[in-house]
């Protein structure tokens, strides 16, 4: 270089393509991997939609590429909200959140209930048993497998992870509402409605004990002797619509009790609030710029969601799977994989009470506001759904429920009780799997 000139700096900056931490890369505030699985959603849902015949692909792989497209979708309707509401104040966040945080699930399954309403003379598939196995499939994720992985995960990074028990105290008190109201219902049906039984056969003894009757594919019916549906209209209808009105309800006082009334229920012996303390919402985007994204993730999201409904059909035929594992299961774990992933990193840094709030959370929101949505739909539209559960949906939910809060008792948590938690939901999802195909639906 010159004397008279100024000096220059040549600065060449180089990063490795793919490494270990590669999943860490954002790209304006989005996760890098999400960012790759957006030409996966733009193939979904041209394939889906200009491929009317399945020329060029399957019905099962347009299923599963519609279905891996949701998880991305539901990651940005997520951050979107979380930039808004960080702009905003807690009751805008608070009616966000009970708006959009569902929406997900909500489309999922109407979807699937449109689909149930246009194939009503497809007897060999159950849709409606499909959604109320969904639902029941998040509540078992949200109660044991996001706790249990999140445990496992902080309990080997941390040894042991203690939690607020005031506010994993409140969680589960609305836990306990939400579920009486959304099964109390199947109880009123188990305890008052008729057996139905489709075949009887008369074995005439020779004894002097009488004649042995054996029947075969027994359920409750909800329409009532000689099938008409007195009971179904007199009895059990206003009883839906009246517990459709008071959990939504529960839901709004919890709200006005964490966020108004009761913040300081929820500060740590420290005078930390809830939590680790650090755990702040990050504005990502403006409001405009993340009300964009969360227009176009959701109606991204809607397609996609029908396109998987619509390929609910073939994927049972081709597989042999029951209703109540791909609902229990594909169906419910979908749409709650973000959950999963954030649990499992606020574990990571050592704030496991941020993941367990984020299960009971979800498994409120399932029962306060997407069963009370699902039921206000089907009474607009008739999509036949009725909120009547499975004796296999009843009992799993009511155990976990049970479990989950044994666990969280203390106010600590180890690899050892994530352990439980994840045994204990393999034991039920295995019970779904090798439960045989519905064969009355209800």
């Amino acid at each position: 270089m010159r004397s008279h000139s100024k000096p220059r700096e040549v600065i060449m900056c180089s990063y490795q393509a793919v490494n270990v931490y590669y999943y860490k890369f954002t790209i304006d505030g989005i996760n890098i991997v999400i960012v790759n699985m957006l030409p996966i959603v733009l193939a979904a849902i041209v394939l889906g939609y200009f491929d009317p015949h399945n020329y060029y692909i399957t019905p099962i792989m347009e299923f599963i590429l519609s279905l891996i497209s949701i998880f991305p979708m539901s990651y940005l309707i997520g951050m979107a909200i979380t930039s808004i509401s960080a702009q905003s104040s807690h009751a805008v966040g608070a009616v966000l959140n009970a708006t959009f945080g569902s929406i997900v699930e909500i489309t999922l399954y109407i979807s699937t209930l449109l689909k149930a309403h246009q194939t009503s003379d497809d007897i060999d598939i159950c849709y409606v048993d499909l959604v109320r196995s969904a639902l029941t499939g998040t509540l078992l994720a949200t109660m044991l497998l996001i706790p249990g992985i999140s445990m496992v995960v902080g309990g080997v990074m941390h040894s042991e992870q203690r939690f607020n028990m005031h506010s994993a105290g409140v969680g589960s008190s609305l836990l306990f509402i939400s579920v009486a109201g959304a099964f109390t219902p199947t109880i009123f049906t188990k305890t008052f409605a008729v057996i139905d039984c489709s075949r009887c056969n008369i074995s005439y003894s020779t004894h002097n004990d009488g004649d042995d009757i054996q029947c075969s594919d027994c359920f409750f019916s909800v329409h009532g002797s000689n099938h008409s549906d007195t009971f179904k209209d007199d009895k059990l209808t206003p009883l839906v619509y009246t517990c459709t009105v008071l959990l939504p309800l529960a839901y709004f006082i919890g709200l006005v009790y964490t966020l108004k009334t009761h913040t300081f229920i929820f500060e740590s012996p420290h005078g930390e609030t809830k939590g680790s303390g650090h755990h702040k919402p990050i504005v990502l985007w403006g409001r405009l710029k993340s009300c964009i994204i969360l227009l176009i993730a959701v109606t991204c999201m809607s397609l996609c969601a029908d396109l998987v409904a619509d390929n609910i059909d073939p994927l049972l035929r081709s597989t042999g799977l029951s209703e109540l594992f791909l609902g229990g299961t594909i169906l419910a774990l979908a749409p709650s994989l973000p959950e999963i992933l954030n649990g499992v990193q606020f574990a990571r840094q050592n704030n496991i009470n941020m993941s367990i709030e984020i299960g009971s959370s979800v498994a409120v929101q399932v029962c306060l506001l997407q069963i009370p949505i699902l039921v206000l739909s089907n009474s607009i539209k008739d999509m036949s759904f009725l909120l009547v559960f499975n004796d296999i949906h009843l009992w799993s939910v009511v155990l976990s429920v049970v479990i989950m809060n044994y666990t969280f008792i203390d106010g600590k948590s180890d690899y050892f009780q994530g352990s439980v938690l994840l045994i204990v939901y393999a034991i039920l999802i295995s019970m779904f799997y090798f439960a045989p195909p519905t064969t009355v639906c209800l």
